[in-house]
């Protein structure tokens, strides 16, 4: 069964990953014949040391052992990779250590990963400044970050959303992650 699910993608608001953790919080705790579910959301912070996000991203990787829950995770490792290499002073390689660890130890059954994307100069027009860049060049490294994240990543259970594919409409992207749970 599929307990932990991770939505991540560009920073820039308005890509839908607030909507789409909030729809899935609201779809498993309004099915009585689902596990309630519990949201994770990371937070930003450039000026974070490095070992404080080692011992956050092992822990929340212990955290899919819970099946009680339906784990929502807003913004996750993907997110460490990518802005770690764009803005922090450090090696963001130690994750895919830790998802690898996690995988060895517990298999990965119970992990979906969904990767929200859109074309820079589509997702420039939404930007409400509160994005790391908002600039057309900053966002397409940002991407180009994301897509290589989800080619390392060892999570086989992984789709890349483009949000232009459903014309913006995050019920018809909420469908569609519904589909493959």
């Amino acid at each position: 069964m599929i307990n932990n699910i991770i939505i991540s993608g560009l920073w820039l608001d308005r890509c839908g990953k607030d909507t789409q953790c909030d729809n899935l919080f609201s779809y498993f705790n309004g099915n009585p014949e689902e596990n309630p579910a519990r949201i994770f959301r990371s937070t930003k912070i450039k000026n974070q040391l490095k070992p404080g996000y080692e011992r956050y991203y092992s822990k929340m990787f212990e955290s899919f052992n819970d099946t009680e829950f339906n784990n929502l995770f807003n913004r996750f490792h993907f997110d460490e990779y990518v802005y770690s290499v764009l803005y922090k002073d450090y090696d963001p390689n130690y994750i895919w250590d830790i998802e690898r660890n996690h995988i060895d130890k517990h298999g990965q059954d119970n992990i979906i990963m969904f990767l929200l994307l859109d074309d820079p100069e589509s997702a420039i027009k939404r930007d409400d400044g509160l994005g790391y860049t908002s600039k057309i060049e900053g966002i397409a490294k940002e991407k180009k970050l994301f897509e290589e994240a989800f080619e390392r990543s060892a999570i086989k259970n992984k789709y890349i959303i483009n949000i232009q594919d459903f014309d913006l409409n995050t019920d018809k992207a909420f469908e569609f992650i519904k589909s493959k749970l």
